[in-house]
């Protein structure tokens, strides 16, 4: 216990003393921690441009200011053979570590003030200002268009969130063409992480799909099994049906008392509240049983089921397939 207490002591007192360290190095306009992609340290400890990434970072900029997205970005300096600068190994640029990259103040001359804001540093700006500018308003201009496609990306479609790359195993996202059509692509080639495998039409798959469950038979027997429990599952549905008609006949009866005069104001409102809390408390009653009949022959004809079934149903069918 003891010299657990002694290291605890120690590490905190490490922790005090690096904070100390920074705020000076911070004081004189230096930089704490690794170096950003595209820099170096100078003879004097002060950054300067490095001669093999700064090309790269140049690079990242120009293409950004033209209107390239993140993504974009990444693949061009994977695919000129530049990589992420730290700690760790050297890796492959993603839309992500872009982001951080384009928008750090540290390439105008900046530190981090280690409050959430910048003080002036004592290295001179990397990115000229011009440029800088015009990369932050073409982010803003693909901010705005990017929020209107993830609107469109919040829809359900038949195979989200259960597909993956048959090539890198990466998952496979749904985006929209401009006629508002589905499409499948591969988690990491939008990353930028060298996936090759191009985009499709979800219709495409959706065909495919269509045509395995033709061959898809469910045996008789199990067929007759599903049809008895929904049989089970309809008889609670009436049940509630009836449970809620009588509520609501309540209702009816005691707004009648109160329009009569017979109900008080005060007692009708809260006679009234408690049986509105006993019907929210209710199973939502479906507005119509399903047909018997549609069901058996669904179950006998899974291709026609997948069909007629909307993306959400599709997509449930799929995800009780994969389990």
């Amino acid at each position: 216990m003891l010299l657990g207490g002694l290291a605890q002591f120690y590490s905190d007192n490490l922790s005090q003393e690096t904070q100390k360290g920074w705020a000076e190095r911070r004081a004189q306009g230096l930089c704490c921690g690794l170096l950003l992609f595209g820099a170096m340290k100078g003879e004097d400890g002060v950054p300067v441009p490095h001669p093999d990434s700064y090309p790269g970072l140049m690079m990242a900029f120009q293409l950004a200011a033209e209107g390239k997205s993140d993504k974009e970005v990444a693949i061009a300096l994977n695919a000129a053979g530049y990589r992420t600068a730290g700690n760790q190994r050297q890796g492959l640029f993603s839309k992500d570590t872009l982001r951080g990259r384009l928008t750090n103040r540290f390439y105008l001359g900046y530190l981090p003030d280690g409050n959430g804001g910048w003080v002036k540093g004592k290295h001179k700006a990397i990115i000229d200002e011009e440029l800088w500018s015009e990369v932050q308003e073409a982010r803003r201009r693909n901010a705005t268009s990017t929020h209107s496609r993830c609107v469109r990306r919040r829809r359900v479609c038949s195979l989200t969130g259960i597909t993956y790359c048959w090539y890198c195993k990466g998952g496979i996202h749904v985006s929209f063409t401009k006629m508002g059509k589905p499409r499948l692509g591969c988690y990491n080639r939008s990353k930028g992480w060298g996936c090759p495998q191009r985009s499709a039409l979800l219709e495409v798959y959706e065909e495919q799909i269509k045509e395995y469950l033709k061959t898809f038979h469910i045996p008789e027997d199990y067929q007759l099994k599903i049809l008895e429990a929904h049989r089970k599952l309809e008889g609670a549905y009436h049940n509630l049906d009836r449970e809620r008609a009588r509520w609501e006949a309540q209702l009816e009866r005691m707004k009648d008392l109160y329009r009569w005069g017979d109900m008080s104001k005060e007692v009708y409102l809260k006679e009234r509240q408690a049986v509105l809390k006993k019907l929210n408390a209710l199973a939502p009653a479906q507005s119509q049983t399903q047909n018997l009949e549609r069901l058996a022959h669904f179950l006998a004809n899974v291709a026609d089921a997948w069909k007629e079934a909307t993306q959400e149903q599709r997509n449930k069918l799929g995800l009780y397939h994969t389990k």
